[in-house]
C-alpha cells in the first residue's frame, strides 16, 4: 500500500532540518537533497516498525495553511 506523506524542509544555520508533518519524524543533513532523503528513509522505517492501528488514520486530517503576517 503506497501512502503519502509531507515534508517540511528548512534551512537552519549550517545544515537542512526535514520533518514530516503527518508523523513525528525529523532529520537533520548538509544539503537540502540530503535532508530530503534521510527523511524518506526514516519514514520508510518508521513504517515498517509501526503497529496498522498508527497507521490508519495518518494523513487523513492533515490540512496545510500558509498564511501571512505585518511585523
Amino acid at each position: 500500500m503506497e501512502r503519502q506523506f509531507t515534508a517540511l524542509i528548512r534551512r537552519d544555520k549550517d545544515e537542512y532540518v526535514s520533518r514530516c508533518l503527518e508523523i513525528d519524524v525529523e532529520c537533520h543533513a548538509k544539503t537540502w537533497e540530503e535532508a530530503k532523503e534521510c527523511l524518506k528513509k526514516a519514514v520508510e522505517g518508521y513504517v515498517k516498525t509501526a503497529s496498522p492501528e498508527k497507521l490508519d488514520n495518518v494523513g487523513n486530517d492533515f490540512f496545510m495553511y500558509r498564511f501571512v503576517v505585518e511585523s
